[in-house]
């Protein structure tokens, strides 16, 4: 059986953090072919995308895997992020220090001038049928996706 390959769409806090180890930890059944980072539990997308690369980066997966920024505000209102501080911390992972002093790859560089939204759509017309966009922060990128995508 092949594995399903992502799109893990996400705001990388405590609760995105499990998710992302344990699609880590499901090689055979899961391919995660980018992490797109979304503003959600912390609206600093460096900060959030820095996280993902850092558990990346624990599990040595840091030069395999993507993190593409995306969202930095909500589409409709102002962000009321105060909830998310309070369960996340300032540094939305329980301002738990990972025994990590630097990050020497980076894979956000790669993606720097591409946002999230613009990377799922190219991403998933280079491979129809066949990612799975798996959301579990707010839907801003997948709504700016859509309205940037429009009939593809």
């Amino acid at each position: 059986m092949d594995c399903e390959r992502i799109i893990l769409d996400c705001d990388p806090g405590v609760d995105d953090s499990i998710a992302i180890f344990l699609a880590l930890a499901s090689p055979d059944k899961i391919k995660i072919d980018a992490i797109t980072i979304v503003m959600g539990n912390n609206n600093d997308v460096d900060l959030l995308a820095n996280n993902a690369c850092l558990l990346l980066q624990m599990c040595n997966m840091s030069s395999d895997i993507p993190v593409i920024k995306g969202a930095n505000k909500p589409l409709a209102s102002a962000y009321h992020g105060h909830s998310g501080i309070q369960v996340h911390a300032q540094n939305g992972i329980g301002n738990v220090k990972y025994p990590i002093k630097d990050l020497n790859e980076n894979p956000v560089e790669q993606y720097k001038n591409v946002s999230a939204a613009q990377f799922i759509i190219q991403h998933v017309l280079a491979n129809p049928g066949v990612i799975t966009l798996c959301a579990i922060g707010p839907l801003t990128n997948i709504a700016l996706a859509v309205s940037i995508g429009g009939e593809k």
